[in-house]
């Protein structure tokens, strides 16, 4: 445990010291300290004492008391020992005891089985839901350090561009001065420059609430001095199991055994409990003096039986609780059946969404390509003045568009193959436990 702290403290302090910082670092501090993780981690060990609770029903219940008690008798004239259920006086002394008893539930026709079975599958299911967790806060995590990399792609991009709307709303100023260039191509360049600059604002706004997220997962505090580098991601095959293979369809699996056990061991509630108790007594008395009670104590006696205990009617209450368990159970198959379409659909989007964003990068990365052949032809007819300096900048800033929009289109590619690894590795980490 200590080892894992030191190591933990050191990933913490490299990660907030450095100037990059990889998603690969995050994930890792992200699985060793969420609090959700966390959370989780405690729900397990939970489980895990529940169970321990279920099977100590197995053992026999002893119980050990002691007692002191002085009675007075008004007079000497016979009375009943007791009355329904209450005991009277029966004479004026001083009394001490002690006793040992012990009880055995022998045979509840396997109820305490179930009970067992029913513990032990809602420890199998909070394993299965660590998984989960563990695999949505990675994808959460990878989706927002998507957003803070995209944003920041698109500000080192609105720079550039806005350099070159500038120099393009000084040239038209002086074309327009004189009189080769209308108001209203000065005015539209002088809007473009403003919208540029509201972009700019809003995507870093969008910056810094991804960062401030990323630290909320993370730990690590992230500023806008941090570098997030690239995505390494392998190009390799990668396929996500199917749902009966997945950590959700094991914890429902093990919500809907544990619900059957239970409705089970609820309808074992009809059978009697065979048991066996015993008790062994010492008990001592004085009418004189307290102590000398004490002083008195001696065998008593002791009894061993069997009991044969058989609930012939509790108001219904049986029978509401076996309702109430069967419910239960029907509700975990629901669950079950939603869970599997939830799983599918994700999977057919994710996959989809792969080729999707594969055909938007290869788009972007022909758009590039044409207009950077349009900027080197303009650059060529600027410098043998058969252009004006207007369309090389133009070409210039739709160069720049293009690129930012396959940088864009790239980043999001690398991180859908990324979600896709993370759900593959984590379903194989956890098809092992």
């Amino acid at each position: 445990m200590l080892k894992k702290v030191i190591i933990l403290v050191a990933l913490l302090v490299s990660a907030t010291l450095a100037k990059e910082i990889s998603f690969d670092e995050l994930a890792k501090i992200v699985d060793a300290s969420s609090p959700k993780m966390e959370q989780q981690r405690v729900n397990t060990n939970i489980s895990k004492v529940k169970l321990e609770i279920a099977q100590s029903q197995y053992y026999p219940t002893l119980s050990i008391g002691a007692s002191t008690e002085y009675s007075l008798k008004y007079n000497q004239s016979f009375t009943p020992s007791s009355i329904g259920s209450s005991s009277l006086t029966q004479i004026s002394q001083y009394q001490a005891s002690t006793v040992l008893g012990m009880n055995y539930d022998l045979y509840r026709f396997g109820a305490t089985s179930l009970h067992v079975k029913a513990a032990q599958k809602e420890i199998d299911s909070y394993i299965a839901n660590e998984c989960i967790v563990s695999e949505q806060l990675l994808i959460e995590l990878l989706e927002t350090y998507q957003r803070a990399r995209i944003a920041n792609i698109k500000l080192n991009y609105y720079m550039l561009i806005k350099k070159s709307y500038e120099e393009l709303y000084v040239n038209a100023k002086r074309l327009y001065k004189y009189g080769s260039l209308k108001q209203t191509d000065v005015s539209s360049y002088a809007l473009q420059i403003a919208d540029l600059v509201f972009d700019t604002a809003q995507t870093r706004e969008e910056k810094n609430s991804a960062l401030a997220h990323l630290c909320y997962l993370s730990g690590v505090k992230i500023d806008n001095l941090h570098q997030l580098t690239p995505l390494h991601v392998d190009d390799s095959y990668i396929s996500i199991p199917e749902f009966e293979q997945s950590s959700k369809a094991k914890k429902m699996q093990a919500q809907i055994a544990q619900k059957s056990a239970q409705l089970k061991a609820e309808q074992k509630s009809y059978y009697p409990t065979l048991a066996l108790y015993g008790k062994y007594d010492l008990y001592g008395s004085d009418k004189e003096k307290f102590f000398n009670a004490f002083d008195n104590i001696r065998k008593n006696g002791y009894r061993v039986g069997l009991s044969l205990s058989f609930n012939i009617f509790d108001g219904f209450k049986r029978e509401a609780n076996i309702k109430i368990r069967l419910l239960e159970l029907q509700s975990a198959k629901i669950a079950l059946k939603d869970s599997k379409r939830e799983y599918e659909k994700q999977r057919n989007l994710l996959n989809t969404l792969l080729k999707t964003r594969e055909n938007r990068l290869n788009s972007s990365k022909e758009g590039s390509k044409v207009s950077n052949t349009l900027l080197l032809m303009s650059n060529k007819l600027h410098v043998n003045g058969e252009s004006d300096r207007l369309g090389e900048l133009k070409s210039q800033i739709t160069l720049y568009q293009n690129l930012l929009k396959t940088d864009e289109a790239k980043e999001m590619l690398l991180t859908s193959k990324m979600k896709k690894i993370i759900i593959s590795q984590k379903e194989n980490e956890c098809a092992v436990h």
